[in-house]
């Protein structure tokens, strides 16, 4: 297929791949003739900006500037392809994205893809990373599932439409997919979306030796990319033993989309609404700013001790004093001041059933008890049939916790 936008997109395909062979992210001459020859502007024909301060979403196609339209979408830049549907409120929310360039080919090469493996991609979106996996395994060895029924169809047929042998299913990654006919388990997951919690079922796709990627965060935004591993069993090692998958967080990290739970696009996640009752006030040393770090080890353990799915936001009270919520499942909420008192510490006001300032004191505790680490690679996951732990430094010896997960009846609909 030929149209106005296929005119010297290979120009600006040259300068993004040159763009991440400088920075270190292109290392593999095999990816790099994948992104030479798999177009992304095909499977991004058009893209979303915004929202606007009236809330409104800018959709841009080629137009009447097709340079510049080739130029953003060969930039190293995360492009919003799909929106939610109005929300409760009039809003809408990204629901597929095709991420920066440069997070797809750190993923892929993190990956360590070889010839004759095969591998599954969970929420292939617009299909542009499922299309480079198929260029460069070749037909029949790239499996993709995806959760909305018209992306899937769309990415189907772009991927068709490229002369790329890949196999589609519809469902949600994070529960059971029938694949046993796609030759499940796989040697290389990648997972193409958020989640804050390791499922059962991906241990399951990763055959021994195998790899799985994906992006492990929680409410407070903190985490990141974990390569994982299933360990192969060793000579005279029972193969019965209980599977599971074993990693550290990676060095490098980057947004994606959050994991959908419904096929409809009206499907959008919002938090239960605060609890009422009486409200408690005390004080906390924990300067409520340093919650807002994604990347710091200090927010990674916080999220481990406060209830699963415990979301913060910066918001201002009635006279204008700047405090971050922290709001919990189960309708608890905590407002912090940002402002300190005479004794260096901040406020707090709180109600629910769950204390939500006393976890995260604990959580501050233990973060000084660990030596106050400065970098998530200090700390691993595995993952099993039966939960998900985390834990820092050394995985037999080092502390570690459970990785809760939220129940879906717990965040609306």
């Amino acid at each position: 297929m030929n149209g106005p936008t296929d005119a010297g997109w290979q120009g600006h395909a040259e300068r993004l791949v040159d763009v991440l062979a400088r920075r270190g992210a292109l290392r593999d001459d095999r990816w790099r003739a994948a992104l030479l020859d798999v177009p992304r502007h095909h499977f991004v024909p058009a893209y979303y900006t915004g929202p606007a301060r009236d809330g409104h979403w800018q959709c841009h196609t080629p137009g009447t500037d097709t340079p510049g339209w080739l130029r953003r979408t060969y930039s190293d830049a995360s492009l919003t392809v799909a929106l939610s549907e109005l929300g409760l409120w009039g809003d809408r929310h990204p629901v597929a994205t095709s991420p920066p360039p440069e997070l797809t080919v750190r993923g892929l090469h993190a990956l360590d893809v070889e010839n004759g493996q095969r591998l599954l991609q969970l929420g292939i979106g617009c299909g542009y990373t499922t299309a480079l996996a198929a260029h460069r395994l070749g037909p029949g060895r790239v499996v993709g599932v995806e959760i909305d029924p018209d992306l899937l169809r769309d990415a189907a047929r772009r991927v068709r439409e490229r002369g790329l042998d890949v196999a589609v299913r519809q469902g949600d990654g994070s529960l059971p997919v029938p694949l046993s006919g796609d030759g499940a388990p796989f040697d290389r997951v990648l997972v193409g979306y958020e989640s804050d919690d390791v499922p059962a079922v991906w241990v399951q796709h990763v055959r021994p030796g195998g790899r799985l990627l994906a992006r492990l965060t929680g409410g407070l935004g903190g985490g990141g990319h974990v390569l994982f591993r299933r360990p192969a069993p060793d000579a005279g090692t029972p193969s019965a033993d209980p599977p599971r998958l074993v990693g550290r967080f990676l060095d490098w990290t980057g947004p994606l989309p959050a994991r959908r739970v419904a096929a409809t696009r009206r499907a959008v996640r919002r938090p239960a609404a605060p609890t009422g009752g009486p409200e408690a006030p005390g004080s906390t040393r924990l300067a409520p700013v340093l919650l807002a770090d994604g990347d710091s080890p200090l927010v990674l353990v916080a999220q481990l001790h406060l209830p699963p799915g415990t979301t913060r936001a910066r918001r201002s009270t009635g006279t204008g004093t700047a405090v971050t919520r922290l709001q919990a499942p189960d309708g608890s909420w905590a407002d912090i001041a940002h402002a300190t008192d005479r004794h260096g510490r901040h406020e707090t006001r709180e109600a629910g059933p769950t204390r939500l300032v006393r976890a995260l004191d604990e959580a501050a505790a233990v973060y000084n008890d660990l030596g106050r680490p400065d970098r998530l690679t200090d700390f691993g996951v595995t993952a099993t049939m039966s939960g998900t732990h985390v834990w820092h430094h050394d995985l037999e010896t080092g502390p570690r916790w459970h990785l809760g997960t939220i129940q879906a009846g717990d965040t609306g609909s």
